[in-house]
């Protein structure tokens, strides 16, 4: 009996000392307000305002991307941890309180810049998606990431994206639009251009899908040199070079499109 009442005083003593400690991990998660945690996932939400023609930067290191435009005049971001692309290791081993991101988020009038950090220096980042709905008319600049899928939707203004291995998707846009890309495909379909807008797609390793509509002005250069451009608004040009310039009515868009290794494929909405 006196040995048990001394285990259970011991027990006692270990967790009372411990409690400074466990106490100062729950408070730090002060630091990322709007997380949820749970056994698999974490989550960050955040809304502002944001009038319509501002300008966001955002910056991820592994995972997707995905911005919508919608009619409020405000931002709102969604983080979830992508268990898939998160490394099994990192996954398996880490405790969640270290798996939590680092969200920098600055907001100065209607110029918003996020990056995903560690949550301590030095570490990994496991994977994060992001989803955003932001107002349609808006310019996106350095939408950077190392690996995953950007996909923007339903936008007008200006589109800078950074990818070093993934896929791009542009759908329903309309404005400036210029994507580099490492590996991974680009499939785009822009409306409404007008002579002002320059687009500019380059890919080292995939192919570049972009469909034009039947009314389109615009001067375009297309380039795979160890692949081959496909044209449908010319199918009876088929350039040995993988290389071809045309014009469709007179001045228009400016269009450049290069892909190192892979196809380039030049469509018109059905």
């Amino acid at each position: 009996m006196e040995k048990g009442i001394k285990r259970l005083a011991f027990v006692a003593i270990l967790f009372m000392a411990a409690f400074p400690f466990i106490s100062s991990c729950i408070v730090s998660l002060g630091d990322y307000p709007g997380y949820q945690v749970g056994r698999s996932w974490v989550e960050y939400h955040k809304s502002v305002s944001l009038r319509p023609g501002g300008t966001l930067s955002l910056e991820n290191v592994n995972g997707n991307v995905e911005i919508a435009g919608w009619d409020r005049d405000e931002l709102e971001m969604y983080v979830e941890r992508n268990v898939t692309r998160t490394p099994s290791w990192l996954t398996r081993w880490q405790p969640w309180w270290r798996v939590v991101p680092k969200i920098d988020f600055d907001k100065f009038e209607d110029f918003i810049k996020i990056k995903a950090q560690p949550a301590r220096r030095g570490e990994n980042l496991p994977a994060f998606d992001f989803y955003l709905n932001v107002p349609h008319h808006i310019h996106l600049k350095n939408i950077v990431s190392r690996t995953g899928d950007i996909v923007v939707a339903d936008l007008y203004g200006e589109i800078v994206i950074e990818l070093m291995e993934g896929n791009v998707t542009v759908e329903n846009f309309s404005g400036s639009l210029l994507v580099s890309l490492g590996e991974g495909y680009v499939e785009a379909d822009l409306v409404d251009l007008r002579n002002e807008d320059e687009i500019r797609i380059s890919t080292e390793k995939g192919d570049i899908i972009l469909y034009l509509e039947s009314s389109v002005r615009a001067n375009v250069e297309a380039n795979a040199p160890a692949g081959k451009v496909v044209n449908a608004f010319f199918p009876e040009k088929i350039p040995s070079s993988g290389k071809i310039a045309f014009e469709l009515g007179e001045g228009g868009t400016y269009i450049s499109l290069y892909s190192a290794s892979g196809d380039i494929h030049i469509k018109e909405f059905k």
